[in-house]
């Protein structure tokens, strides 16, 4: 891991209080999405930043929002079906981290696509409202980049993200990239 400073708790606050403004005044998940993405870009950082929402039936995840919309765009949508990795995105509530090179390449099966964007460390983020999971945030960094303490600054973003998932229920109304809403589709075996 690199020499990362120490976060600010005024400055942490100061990006969640705007997270939350944007949702109070909106709830423009595209929006607030871009506001989590350049937060958590400050607070944490990362190489690769994206969004995925639960398909209404559950069998898959939408990429709603992507810092990186060439390498995975806005849109895609991965089924979960033989994804142990995903399926657990859906199921437990709790962050889950893959640290370094091995268990990337253990746990996604895009994981050489993965490496050729510098990343071979996943934070995967549950986004949680009311008791249910909605969907999952997720950066991507070098091996080893993130701390113990990256999932407390990121899951009250998460929090935010499940109220606006919430308050739009319809996923195609709330697309979103950094840049273009990208493709309809996805590369294949991307799941990210």
């Amino acid at each position: 891991m690199s020499g990362r400073a120490s976060v600010d708790a005024a400055r942490a606050l100061a990006l969640l209080g705007d997270a939350a403004r944007e949702l109070g005044a909106s709830a423009d998940t595209s929006m607030l999405c871009g506001i989590v993405e350049r937060a958590l870009g400050e607070l944490v950082g990362f190489r690769l930043f994206t969004v995925l929402r639960a398909t209404p039936d559950r069998d898959g995840l939408e990429r709603l929002h992507s810092s990186d919309p060439v390498s995975y765009p806005a849109r895609g949508v991965k089924s979960v079906a033989g994804d142990a990795w995903l399926q657990r995105l859906l199921a437990d509530p709790s962050p889950a981290l893959s640290p370094d090179t091995e268990a990337v390449r253990r746990n996604f099966p895009d994981s050489e696509a993965i490496f050729g964007l510098g990343c071979a460390s996943a934070l995967n983020v549950p986004i949680c409202f009311q008791g249910h999971i909605l969907g999952s945030m997720n950066l991507l960094h070098e091996a080893h980049w993130f701390r113990a303490d990256d999932t407390a600054l990121c899951e009250p973003f998460a929090v935010l993200l499940g109220a606006a998932f919430f308050a739009s229920p319809s996923p195609a109304s709330s697309l979103s990239s950094s840049s273009s809403s990208g493709p309809a589709t996805q590369p294949a075996g991307a799941s990210l």
